[in-house]
């Protein structure tokens, strides 16, 4: 019983040095394209935000320097919860008709440290979402354009 506890911890001691090197290695590539990305959701222009409401998850990869960064954004109404099912978001239906919607809320992610070593199913990093209204105003919940990102 001893043996398997210390073989547990062992390996949560190695996932966590592992995840804290690719945090430190990989988070000036992350920071480059974490905001280009943010920076490019920013432009996209309402209406094209608005019929993107209910689609899953767009997503993309990125290898720089032989690592993996996953990226990823979906457009939602302000305050709308979904759930995920197999790994990806169910297409859901807006709760009212498109022309009465006046916010949109995108959220996006870019993942970049893998915590369990030759494996991409778990996975983190960081984190976009804002709103943007019909006159194209911006709502920063998360990154704070004045803030430096933090560390992992």
């Amino acid at each position: 019983m001893k043996l398997i506890l210390l073989i547990i911890i062992a390996l949560f001691i190695c996932s966590f040095v592992w995840s804290k090197y690719q945090s430190i290695k990989w988070a000036a590539e992350a920071e480059i394209i974490y905001m280009a990305k943010f920076k490019e959701l920013k432009s996209l222009d309402y209406s094209y935000l608005l019929s993107k409401i209910g689609q899953p998850h767009e997503n993309e990869e990125k290898i720089v320097n032989g690592h993996l960064f996953l990226l990823g954004w979906m457009v939602n109404e302000p305050g709308a919860i979904r759930g995920f099912v197999n790994g990806k978001s169910p297409i859901n239906n807006p709760s009212k008709p498109l022309n009465e919607i006046d916010e949109v809320e995108v959220i996006g992610y870019v993942d970049f440290i893998y915590p369990i070593p030759f494996t991409k199913r778990i996975r983190k990093g960081w984190s976009i979402n804002f709103f943007k209204n019909k006159n194209g105003e911006i709502r920063v919940i998360y990154p704070q354009e004045d803030d430096q990102i933090k560390s992992v």
